[in-house]
C-alpha cells in the first residue's frame, strides 16, 4: 500500500516545531526559545510565536489525518506558521527600540532560529513536490 504522507513537508514541520522550542536568540542573560516571546498580553510577540507553533504542529497532525482537503489544510498550516514569523518582524520593526532589539537578536541567531527556517523551507518543498 503506497502511502500518501509527504515526508519533506512532516520533516519541515517537525523542524519548525522543534527549532520553536530550541534556543532561537542569544540574549544578554542567555538564550531564548520561541516560548519566551509568548508573553501575558495578547501582542505581536504573542501572536507571532503562537502562529509559528501552533500552525507546525497543525501540519505535523495533519500529515497523518486522512481528511478530505487534507492537502489545502496543510497549506494553511504552513502559510500560518510563516505568517507568525513575519508577524514577529513587523512586530519587531515597530519603534526605534524594537528595531535595536531586533538587530541584536538577529546578530545573535541560535541553531533554533535556523531550524525554523529550514522546515519553512523544506515545508514549502515539501508541499510543491507532493502529488
Amino acid at each position: 500500500m503506497k502511502s500518501k504522507i509527504s515526508y519533506i513537508y512532516l520533516i519541515g514541520m517537525a523542524l519548525v516545531a522543534i527549532g520553536f522550542c530550541m534556543p532561537v536568540f542569544s540574549v544578554l542573560f542567555g538564550s531564548s526559545s520561541g516560548w519566551d516571546f509568548v508573553g501575558d498580553k495578547l501582542n505581536g510577540w504573542t501572536i507571532g510565536a503562537l502562529l509559528i507553533f501552533i500552525g507546525a504542529a497543525a501540519g505535523i497532525v495533519f500529515s497523518f489525518l486522512n481528511v478530505k482537503n487534507a492537502k489545502l489544510i496543510k497549506l494553511i498550516c504552513l502559510v500560518a506558521s510563516i505568517i507568525g514569523g513575519i508577524i514577529l518582524i513587523i512586530y519587531a520593526s515597530d519603534n526605534f527600540v524594537s528595531k535595536s532589539i531586533a538587530k541584536l537578536l538577529l546578530k545573535n541567531t541560535r541553531i533554533g532560529f535556523w531550524m525554523i527556517v529550514a522546515g519553512w523551507v523544506a515545508g514549502i518543498i515539501g508541499y510543491i513536490t507532493d502529488k
